[in-house]
């Protein structure tokens, strides 16, 4: 099915296991600079950011290692694609449930573009590769090009995510520390 693909999942598949090292490091920063998030949010608003980003970027490498099985049955690879769109489209209706619910003291109302970012982008990323796991199960031809526009959607919107939360950690964070008496 993803013949002559290889090298497009390849390389998002690297890019999303480096950018879930590099989420980590932010985090990780993140406390160290005296955990801005903690003193910001709610303990429901941290992982509200953190993890759908975690996510997209984990179903990218997931899709990438199905994609790249040597001689896999073109079924199963398609059963496991369906899984993890279904699984991220659930997925993404709990965390826009939470961010529209009014739980997330992060994320300021009048800031659309993180709205979009979260919920719809990532909604239409995992139902592009849903209809076309479909559509390929059902005989139809061509959709190996929409799971690799879902793919490319949900590293775009991880790395859009993954941006905010590092100058959300460096406006929350550095302010502080240079506000701090030596």
């Amino acid at each position: 099915m993803f013949v002559g693909w290889g090298e497009f999942y390849s390389m998002v598949g690297q890019a999303a296991a480096t950018l879930i090292g590099l989420m980590f490091v932010i985090v990780t920063l993140g406390a160290a600079l005296g955990g801005a998030l903690r003193r910001k949010a709610s303990e429901s608003a941290v992982p509200l950011l953190v993890t759908p980003t975690l996510v997209h970027f984990g179903a990218i490498l997931f899709i990438a290692v199905v994609a790249l099985v040597p001689q896999g049955s073109d079924v199963a690879v398609l059963i496991a694609l369906l899984a993890c769109g279904l699984a991220g489209l659930a997925y993404v209706v709990v965390v826009g449930s939470r961010i529209f619910a009014g739980r997330s003291s992060l994320m300021d109302p009048s800031d659309v573009g993180a709205h979009v970012a979260y919920v719809p982008v990532p909604a239409i990323a995992y139902l592009l590769i849903v209809v076309s796991s479909v559509t390929a199960l059902a005989g139809w031809g061509h959709s190996s090009l929409a799971v690799g526009a879902g793919v490319a959607l949900l590293l775009a919107v991880g790395i859009r995510n993954a941006w905010g939360m590092a100058l959300f950690l460096a406006r929350s964070g550095g302010g502080e520390a240079a506000a701090r008496p030596d």
